[in-house]
C-alpha cells in the first residue's frame, strides 16, 4: 500500500509539473510546428555557456520568463522557462533581467535512429520552446541581480576557485589549466576540444563530471585522515559532511555534485544517530528527497546511473568479494 501511494503521489507531482510547463503561452501552436515571432522578458536561470572561440558572441542559456507577446499582440504573463541561443554583446550573466526579440518554436527532432534528442533532454529540464534571438540587438539586458543569492554565491566561489587553482598556469600552459579545472570542478569550457576528444575516446570522459568518484574519493581521504584523531565518529561525520556540502558549493551546485553529495551525507547521518548506516536505506531517502525536488530527475541518465551502480555495488560487492575469495 504505501508503494502504491508513493507511486500516485510521484505521478501526480509529475503530471502537475508537465501541466505547468504546457501552459506556457502559445504552446499550442510551438508544438504545431510554427514559428513564432516574438517579444519575451525574464531572468536568465543558468549559467550561460562561454562563446567558442570559433563562434564568438554564440551563448546559449535558459531563461525564466515573466511575459511573452507576439509582435503586434498584447503581453502574456508566463513563467516557464525557455532555452535560448544566439549571439549577445555582450553576454549575459546569471541573474540578468532581459528583453529578447526573437523566432519561438519547438526544439527540433533528431533526424537519425539513435540520434542524441536534444527535444527530449529539454523537456527533462522543463523546457517546450526554444527562442533564437534576431540578429544584432535581439538580446538586450536590462538589469542584474534577480538570480537566487545562494547561486550566485556558488558561482562566485567557483570562479574564484578555478582563478586560484591555475594561478601562474593559465598564461603559461592553458590546456593543462583547462584540464585541471575540469577535473576538479567540472568546468570543461576552458578545455581544448581535442583534449575533450581524446578522454572520449579512451572512455575516461567521466572524469570530467563532478560526480560521485569525486565526492566519494573526498570523502574516503577525509575518513582516512580524520581517524587517528582523537574525535569520535559523530564529530567525523560532520565534518566530512560540512566538506562535501563545501565542495559541491563550489563547483557551483552542478546537479551531479549535489545527488552525489546528498546521498553520501545520508549515509553518513547514521553515526549523528547513534546509528549504523544501511546504504539502501540511504539510497531511497536520497532519491525520495531529489524527486519531491524535481521529477524529471527519474529520466535523466545521470539520475539513473547514479542510483543503479550504487545499488549494484551495495547488493552484489559481498557475493562477488566471497567468490574471489
Amino acid at each position: 500500500f504505501f508503494l502504491l501511494a508513493l507511486a500516485g503521489a510521484f505521478a501526480l507531482a509529475h503530471d502537475c509539473r508537465q501541466s505547468a510547463m504546457l501552459a506556457l503561452p502559445f504552446a499550442s501552436q510551438i508544438q504545431h510546428g510554427e514559428k513564432l515571432f516574438v517579444e519575451a522578458e525574464g531572468i536568465v536561470d543558468s549559467v550561460p555557456s562561454r562563446p567558442a572561440k570559433d563562434r564568438p558572441g554564440r551563448v546559449s542559456f535558459f531563461l525564466t520568463l515573466s511575459q511573452l507577446r507576439q509582435l503586434g499582440g498584447a503581453a502574456l504573463p508566463a513563467h516557464q522557462r525557455i532555452y535560448v541561443s544566439g549571439t549577445a554583446d555582450p553576454p549575459p550573466r546569471y541573474g540578468d533581467r532581459l528583453k529578447l526579440t526573437g523566432r519561438l518554436r519547438a526544439p527540433g527532432s533528431p533526424n537519425n535512429p539513435g540520434e542524441f534528442d536534444f527535444g527530449q533532454y529539454l523537456e527533462r529540464k522543463g523546457v517546450i520552446a526554444q527562442l533564437s534571438p534576431s540578429t544584432g540587438n535581439g538580446i538586450q539586458i536590462i538589469d542584474s541581480g534577480h538570480g537566487n543569492p545562494i547561486i550566485v554565491a556558488a558561482n562566485r566561489a567557483r570562479r574564484w576557485v578555478e582563478a586560484a587553482i591555475t594561478r601562474d598556469l593559465a598564461h603559461r600552459d592553458p590546456e593543462a589549466a583547462g584540464v585541471l579545472t575540469a577535473m576538479t570542478l567540472g568546468s570543461r569550457s576552458d578545455a581544448r576540444e581535442e583534449i575533450i576528444d581524446s578522454f572520449r575516446t579512451s572512455g575516461t570522459l567521466h572524469i570530467f563530471a563532478v560526480s560521485g568518484l569525486h565526492v566519494g574519493l573526498i570523502g574516503i581521504i577525509l575518513w582516512q585522515l580524520l581517524t587517528p584523531l582523537p574525535i569520535n565518529r559523530r564529530v567525523r561525520a560532520l565534518v566530512i559532511i560540512a566538506v562535501l556540502c563545501g565542495y559541491a558549493f563550489i563547483t557551483g551546485l552542478r546537479p551531479s555534485a549535489v545527488r552525489a553529495t546528498i546521498m553520501a551525507s545520508l549515509i553518513l547521518a547514521g553515526p549523528l544517530l547513534d546509528r549504523e548506516s544501511r546504504v539502501i536505506n540511504s539510497l531511497g531517502a536520497a532519491g525520495l528527497a531529489i524527486l519531491a525536488y524535481d521529477t524529471n530527475q527519474l529520466f535523466l541518465p545521470g539520475f539513473q546511473l547514479s542510483f543503479t551502480v550504487l545499488l549494484s555495488l551495495t547488493l552484489l560487492h559481498r557475493p562477488i568479494m566471497a567468490l574471489l575469495s
